[in-house]
Order: structure tokens, then sequence, then C-alpha cells
């Protein structure tokens, strides 16, 4: 994994807040995204398997591997748009 993906929270909160260049404002939209995705990850696996969404498990099945993708791919994203941003910096 990259290494601004493997920052802790805090880590990456004062670099954000930083006059660095980066983590900029892709990588924390990025990251934003990335918790987004996790929300919806995490509704999905609390409502699998219960009997009042039962009818649901199909769908839910499939929107918990989208945001599993999502998530990922949006972590991959942070350290993307640092290192698009380097040569510029």
């Amino acid at each position: 994994m990259s290494e601004l993906i493997n920052e802790g929270i805090i880590q990456f909160s004062e670099a954000s807040a930083s006059k660095d260049p980066v983590p900029g404002g892709g990588g924390v939209s990025a990251l934003a995204g990335s918790l987004a995705a996790s929300l919806a990850e995490m509704v999905t696996n609390l409502t699998i398997g219960k009997k009042k969404f039962l009818e649901y498990t199909e769908e839910l099945t499939a929107l918990k591997e989208e945001a599993d993708s999502l998530r990922k791919q949006l972590l991959e994203c942070i350290q993307k748009d640092a290192d698009a941003f380097a040569p510029l910096a």
C-alpha cells in the first residue's frame, strides 16, 4: 500500500492542513468518498441476514460488493492524486 494510505487519520489531517502540496484537495476528496463508501458497506453488512430484509439479500450483496470496490479504488486515488501533483509542486 502507498505511503499516504498508510498514514493515520491524525497525521493525514495535519498534513492536509499544512502548506505542503500533498495531500491536496483531490486526496482529501478521495478519502471522504472512501469513508462514504465505508458507511454504505457498513449498512449492507448490518442489513444482510435480517428477516425483515431477506427479500433484498441479492441486491444488498451487490451493493456491498460495489461499495467495497469503490472504497478500495478511492483509497488508491489518494496516492494517485499525490503522484500526479508531485511534478507540479
